[in-house]
């Protein structure tokens, strides 16, 4: 585990709890995504480094550039983090509250790879088949790679459907070459 997940997993737990008592867990989502993208810009990276740059200066600085569109309570928030010299960690901390949300709504990502475009019919179908088989909501991710040659699979955390052309090319394969290993055995 390395130490910023260490040091980001407790704002975000604190982040989401709030925002799940006051029912805008959406609403800190989005502002925590796009104050993690002030702060992952270069120049501001930079910015933030410099010595001669006050706690002060950064958090009015910070406001100033998204503060209009920010709650008061995220605005807080920052000042907290600012204080702490944990301001780095917000991407982490948005990162790890993305984590806790997905959880909460048992949100799961589908990666599903297939050898040709699947319209929007047949990707919806998919993914009501998938949230009744795993009683989760699917957020499907779908990319084509022609080396499949046909089917589709299908990645969810630890868990793989393999239903392509490939695959079972790679069992006929398989089976093939035991067989013959088999059939071409001397007779007892």
């Amino acid at each position: 585990m390395s130490n910023v997940a260490a040091v980001a997993r407790p704002y975000a737990k604190a982040a989401f709890l709030f925002a799940l008592e006051r029912k805008e867990l959406e609403s800190w989502r989005t502002m925590l995504q796009q104050v993690s993208l002030v702060i992952l810009d270069p120049t501001v990276q930079e910015w933030l480094t410099d010595p001669a740059v006050t706690q002060k200066n950064i958090l009015e600085v910070l406001l100033d550039m998204v503060g209009s569109r920010l709650d008061p309570y995220i605005k807080n928030f920052l000042r907290l983090l600012v204080e702490y010299h944990r301001l780095g960690v917000l991407p982490m901390i948005s990162q790890e509250y993305e984590l806790l949300m997905d959880e909460h709504l048992k949100v799961v990502d589908a990666e599903v790879v297939s050898a040709f475009p699947i319209s929007e019919a047949l990707q919806e179908t998919l993914k009501k088949a998938l949230e009744k088989k795993f009683q989760s909501n699917i957020q499907l991710n779908v990319t084509v790679d022609p080396k499949v040659l046909g089917g589709a699979l299908i990645k969810m955390g630890d868990k793989v459907i393999d239903g392509t052309v490939l695959r079972k090319l790679h069992s006929l394969q398989h089976y093939l070459t035991n067989a013959k290993e088999t059939l071409c055995q001397p007779a007892p």
